[in-house]
């Protein structure tokens, strides 16, 4: 399996992920249905969650933390589930619509999740 660095992790990139040009630098490239990464034991203690964004629909399953804690988009609308009062910023905006194209995505909460699978 290839290896990646994010912020300055080493994580497997598993089959069906690509790296391709991104918004700044290099991004990864997700098929849509069995594609992951896979960085490993995560920290125990995560308040804020931040990344960049580009979906080709409105409706995608993105980011899952620790098997319960999830981020969507369905029908434009980000949710982040299992965190305790987040609050969602889009592009720097406290708002939970998205769209297709380009979009720093930041998820705050109150409570720590711990990120350990």
């Amino acid at each position: 399996m290839p290896v990646v660095t994010l912020f300055r992790h080493p994580c497997q990139h598993e089959q069906h992920t690509s790296v391709i040009a991104g918004k700044i630098g290099q991004a990864l490239s997700f098929n849509g249905t069995n594609s992951y990464i896979n960085v490993g034991t995560g920290p125990s203690s995560v308040e804020t969650v931040a990344f960049w964004f580009n979906p080709n629909s409105t409706t995608q399953s993105i980011l899952a933390l620790n098997g319960s804690a999830n981020i969507t988009t369905s029908s434009g609308v980000l949710t982040a589930t299992n965190f305790t009062s987040p609050t969602l910023y889009v592009d720097s905006t406290a708002t939970s619509s998205v769209s297709t194209g380009w979009h720093f995505i930041v998820v705050t909460t109150a409570t720590p999740i711990n990120a350990v699978l």
